[in-house]
Order: structure tokens, then sequence, then C-alpha cells
């Protein structure tokens, strides 16, 4: 007699994964609910996205901006 049992097992692993999955979605969707009933976190009103690279750079590391040199410097 083949193993009757092997059936039942896989019907069982496969019930409990869908379970979990099914868990993770809710947890997800709670998630996303407790995310909207906050509105912006406020991570996201510290960060300015208008912000340049060197804003990040102390003033004393920043490079010197390039001299525009002027007509009379210009080599003919």
């Amino acid at each position: 007699m083949p193993r009757p049992s092997s059936s039942f097992k896989k019907r069982q692993k496969e019930r409990n994964r869908l379970e979990k999955q099914r868990e993770k979605a809710e947890k997800r969707a709670q998630r996303r609910r407790e995310k909207q009933e906050r509105g912006a976190s406020s991570l996201d009103d510290a960060i300015d996205f208008e912000a340049s690279i060197y804003d990040f750079i102390p003033p004393e590391d920043r490079p010197e901006p390039a001299a525009e040199a002027t007509p009379e410097e210009k080599p003919n």
C-alpha cells in the first residue's frame, strides 16, 4: 500500500502555506491603513527633496567654483 499520509501531509503543508500568505496580506493591509491614518511621517517632513549635493558637504570642503575667463585673459 503506498503511503496514504503523504497526500495528507501535502494538503496540510499547502493549507499552512496559504494561511501564512493570508496572514501576511492582512498585516500589509493593516500597515497601509495605519500609515494612511498617520499621514506623512516626520522623516518625510525632515527631508529636503530640493537639496543639492553641495548642501551636504561642509563649506571648507566644497570645491571652488570654476572661474570664468574674462575676454582680456583669453588667449588669441
